[in-house]
């Protein structure tokens, strides 16, 4: 008898831990096109590296890429997250005075001015989801 509760009693603490080491210590990141938010979610909240939390609508956000949530690959030299309007004035060469360019951005968006060197100052919006990851 004593060595069936002892047995009973090592397999009921074995399956214990055994079901502790399988549970996730810490809530995982939601992957690409996962819910990450919204009115009454009680999931995952931030995303995966490389993804933003993007609103879908007020009970649904899901984790896209940054390309195709339109997000700047860029930093912004003026303006940037919590902006609501920026001014940049491109580098001039040789005194010829340069490009300003400006731009404010409406509700739910942020302001970024930068210059790409390419195509000299560039300004403008992007959702302030970006600013999340």
């Amino acid at each position: 008898m004593k060595k069936t509760i002892a047995r009973s009693a090592f397999l009921l603490v074995s399956l214990l831990l055994m079901t502790l080491s399988f549970s996730p210590s810490k809530a995982q990141d939601a992957q690409l096109y996962e819910q990450c938010g919204g009115a009454d979610w009680l999931g995952p909240t931030s995303c995966a590296s490389g993804l933003v939390c993007t609103v879908v609508n007020a009970y649904y956000m899901q984790c896209l890429s940054g390309a195709s949530t339109g997000c700047p690959s860029h930093g912004c030299d003026a303006g940037g997250c919590g902006a609501s309007q920026c001014n940049y004035k491109s580098i001039t060469v040789a005194g010829s005075g340069g490009v300003e360019v400006g731009v404010t951005a409406n509700t739910g968006y942020y302001a970024c001015c930068w210059n790409d060197f390419v195509d000299g100052a560039q300004a403008k919006c992007y959702p302030n989801s970006c600013c999340s990851h």
